[in-house]
């Protein structure tokens, strides 16, 4: 999703990390599952609760999820 890089490199964070954060801060959200095969997964998914997005960040990945699903719905 290259509409993310630029978060991304703002944050010096994975893609995984902007979407374990976002998913985590979305209104409505109550729990989410995040899985790891080791810990070094593990202790790279939990670093993605260190970011903070701006709402307008925020609204960005938004934007980039509903257009990934036009794209595949299409």
């Amino acid at each position: 999703m290259k509409q993310l890089d630029p978060l991304r490199e703002k944050h010096s964070a994975s893609y995984a990390q902007l979407v374990i954060n976002w998913t985590f801060n979305e209104p409505g959200i109550t729990a989410a599952l995040v899985g790891a095969r080791n810990a070094e997964q593990a202790a790279h998914n939990a670093a993605a609760m260190n970011i903070t997005l701006t709402p307008e960040e925020r609204a960005h990945v938004r934007r980039a999820f509903d257009d990934l699903a036009r794209q595949v719905s299409s």
